[in-house]
């Protein structure tokens, strides 16, 4: 109990509710959205299949929805169980990477936090965060097809992957595994919220726990849609695959959104002081 009382007295309600933002925006992301409603489709036809059940692509390279059928409830939820794992590896990947962060941050977090609530820290903040705005524009969708990129080659890929892996365990949770280091790239608001843990009255314990809770909220949308998977079954098959198809469509766009609300979170955290120094 003295940890979680040290964790709200440490975090002031606007830190929290920031990090709580954060770790809602990291839910959109691939690995925590878009592979687990993908497997969550493919898991029934695994268990009633002689073969691996891994359906063909659609020519946009989704997964074409599975036929409506009468799935064992006993069944079901075995499967899903599948999916919770997915989560809960790339939740305790993402929660290791952090605590490590911040443990190698420990050293270094008083200077560097005295160099970010100066006033050239906050110049450098806000020219960060006009460098993500900039990003943000610079990857999305629409500017990648003007250069004559594909914006959603890179998800077509993960979802064909999510397809063969989702036929065993260990698959599974290579996938996580596989899912969690390739977004390390792409991770910046969970390098906010740590940015943000840093310069807060907690300790290493603290800090953990503070960092499992944005974890468990990060995967949270996706462990709901299990929930109601096992419960429901092939009633929601529908409504979860043209989720997935939009979560597939909208991946790209994610990335893009990603940046500027960080840039933004930046933004109006850092610019009132600034303005009032």
């Amino acid at each position: 109990m003295d940890t979680f009382s040290n964790v709200a007295t440490g975090l002031s309600t606007a830190d929290a509710g920031t990090l709580v933002l954060l770790a809602l925006v990291d839910s959109t992301s691939t690995g925590t959205l878009v592979l687990p409603l993908v497997l969550l489709l493919f898991l029934p036809t695994v268990h009633h299949g002689r073969g691996t059940g891994v359906q063909a692509p659609t020519p946009d390279g989704s997964a074409a929805p599975a036929p409506a059928r009468s799935t064992p409830t006993s069944l079901r939820v075995n499967g899903t169980t599948r999916v919770v794992v997915y989560l809960m590896v790339i939740a305790a990947f993402y929660w290791l990477v952090g605590v490590v962060i911040m443990a190698g941050f420990q050293g270094v977090a008083e200077p560097v936090g005295q160099i970010l609530s100066s006033r050239a820290g906050a110049v450098m903040l806000v020219a960060v965060a006009v460098g993500l705005l900039i990003l943000s524009w610079w990857v999305d969708p629409k500017v990648i097809e003007k250069r004559g990129g594909d914006p959603e080659a890179g998800t077509r890929r993960w979802v064909q992957r999510a397809q063969h892996a989702v036929g065993s365990w260990k698959g599974v949770g290579a996938l996580a595994l596989g899912a969690g280091l390739i977004e390390l790239a792409t991770m910046l608001p969970y390098l906010a919220a740590m940015g943000g843990l840093a310069q807060a009255d907690l300790g290493v314990v603290e800090t953990a726990v503070v960092l499992a809770l944005y974890c468990l909220i990060m995967i949270a949308p996706a462990l709901l849609l299990c929930l109601v998977h096992a419960v429901l079954g092939s009633r929601i098959e529908r409504p979860v695959a043209a989720l997935r198809d939009w979560a597939v469509r909208a991946a790209p766009t994610t990335l893009a959104w990603i940046l500027g609300i960080v840039g933004v979170v930046i933004l109006v955290r850092t610019l009132p002081g600034l303005l009032g120094a």
